[in-house]
Parts: C-alpha cells; sequence; structure tokens
C-alpha cells in the first residue's frame, strides 16, 4: 500500500513562524515481518510558483520511527509531501519549530490532519473516497 499525504498551502509569515519542521513516520509493523516503511519527504514552496526545495527518503525499520529537519526560514509559504511505502501500518506527523525550538501549533499536523491526495494498491490507484451524509427526499403527492 503507497499513500500519498499533503499537508496543503501553509502560510509561514506572520506571527507564528516556524523556522523549520520536523517530519516524523513510525512503522507499527511487527518485528518479525521485516516490512520497511519507505518515506519519500518533498517540500516545495508556494512563494508565488511551486518549486521543490527539499526532498529525501527515509527507511524506517518494524518497531522504530524516524525523522527528518527541513529548513522553512526562507519560505513566506509552503506544503509537505509524505509518499509512504508499506504504508498500511505506518503513521506521520509534521511539527513546526519558531526560533527558540518551541513547537509553532499553526503549524503542527497529525496525520488525521493530512490531506490523502493518493492511495495505491496493486499498482492501482484507488479514489479517495467521499461520503454524502444529506439526502435529499422526495415527496410524493
Amino acid at each position: 500500500m503507497i499513500r500519498l499525504y499533503s499537508t496543503g498551502p501553509v502560510e509561514n509569515a506572520g506571527f507564528e513562524t516556524s523556522l523549520g519542521l520536523i517530519i516524523k513516520v513510525q512503522n507499527n509493523n511487527p518485528m518479525d515481518s521485516n516490512i520497511e516503511t519507505i518515506a519519500h519527504i518533498t517540500v516545495f514552496s508556494l512563494n508565488g510558483v511551486k518549486s521543490e526545495t527539499f526532498q529525501s527518503t527515509v527507511s524506517v525499520s518494524p518497531q522504530a520511527s524516524q525523522f527528518e529537519t527541513v529548513d522553512v526560514s526562507e519560505l513566506l509559504e509552503y506544503e509537505a509531501q509524505i509518499r509512504l511505502e508499506n504504508a498500511t501500518n505506518a503513521l506521520v506527523s509534521i511539527w513546526g519549530k519558531d526560533e527558540n525550538g518551541k513547537l509553532v501549533a499553526a503549524h503542527r499536523f497529525v496525520q488525521q490532519e493530512l490531506n490523502l491526495l493518493k492511495e495505491y494498491n496493486n499498482n492501482k490507484t484507488t479514489p479517495k473516497k467521499t461520503t454524502n451524509t444529506k439526502r435529499k427526499t422526495r415527496r410524493r403527492n
């Protein structure tokens, strides 16, 4: 299972500014499975035109976690994307830090807050399912 997550566009100017991002990946596969999670991390500058500013690949062993630190101090707007291979039992979170090394609440993304852009299974793309909770009712005369 491969999943592609995104923060969406993030404003990094004004009162709450991050100098760095910490992108954390955790692999919850059992130790005896020997299934590594591979994380492809890409950060884009959105200062006018979307352009790639950082790219890295991290391998995470079963029952372990890894992180990558990214400098976003020069970016007024950014987007982080994480593509996870063997993602079935993987978790990801992204944390912004200010000049004092303190977390920036506005730049905190836990997995449930990230956008799932794509999901692949058996080399086929599965569209993200959406459900419509409002149903129109017909009135019979």
